[in-house]
């Protein structure tokens, strides 16, 4: 059975007529926006999104920095965890890592106080 992301990204691709890839672009565009003001991160701070289609689950990839000890897991992470991502890592470098955050395509989705 389809989720709701699939019928919803569905309708509004038949009601925009727009390229499939054009509305995920534009999508994953706003959940790095999102995930932005959500965890307070710098613009320097290389983010990507994707969204897998089928599921509607978004995954975020967030550069950090290598640190033995984490203390702002927003731009930081272990030898460990870094270890998995990138066999090269090392104390001091920048790695990217994906995660999927826990309801962030619905909290990304509700408008935010201004």
């Amino acid at each position: 059975m389809k989720n709701e992301f699939t019928l919803a990204f569905n309708e509004v691709l038949e009601e925009k007529q727009l390229p499939k890839d054009i509305i995920l672009k534009a999508l994953e565009s706003a959940m790095v926006s999102a995930y932005r003001r959500a965890v307070n991160a710098s613009n320097a701070q290389h983010i990507e999104a994707k969204i897998e289609p089928e599921t509607g689950k978004v995954l975020i990839y967030a550069e950090k920095e290598v640190v033995d000890a984490v203390q702002d897991d927003r731009t930081e992470v272990t030898l460990n965890e870094a270890l998995k991502v990138d066999p090269q890592a090392e104390l001091g470098t920048m790695v990217v890592v994906g995660n999927y955050p826990n309801d962030f395509g619905r909290v990304a989705a509700k408008p935010h106080a201004r």
